[in-house]
């Protein structure tokens, strides 16, 4: 047996616990901790404009998978391309473009460097971050 009474210890001879602070009233402030971090979680920027109508209407997909390779960069995408009709800055800053059909053309890039994210999303996918 034991010398130590079986009894309950104070929330504040608890190592690591606030003194004066209850369980309860921990465990609440830790979710409303977690709540505000989850909460706090970056969201993409996101630019519009780019082409017009016209431009939009005439592109293909065959125009923008022919060019890419490793070593592509974001002004080879200006010049051949021109300014997409959204910009994304997520962990890439991401260029897209608008197929007629309805898809979407997605470039990433890097802040220095050549092409890193190509894809291709599906017409009436949802979500503004990257497919």
């Amino acid at each position: 047996m034991s010398d130590v009474p079986d009894r309950a210890l104070p929330a504040s001879s608890l190592p690591g616990v606030l003194p004066g602070v209850g369980p309860v009233t921990l465990a609440v402030l830790m979710l409303m901790l977690m709540l505000v971090a989850a909460c706090a979680a970056p969201t993409p920027a996101v630019r519009t404009g780019g082409a017009t109508h016209e431009q939009r209407a005439a592109r293909t997909l065959g125009q923008f998978l022919n060019p890419l390779d490793d070593n592509f960069t974001r002004e080879q995408a200006l010049e051949l391309f021109g300014e997409p009709d959204r910009v994304v800055h997520d962990l890439l800053t991401y260029f897209v473009y608008e197929l007629p059909e309805g898809r979407t053309v997605w470039l990433g890039f890097p802040d220095e460097g050549p092409l890193k994210y190509a894809r291709v999303r599906a017409a009436g996918a949802s979500g503004d971050g990257p497919p």
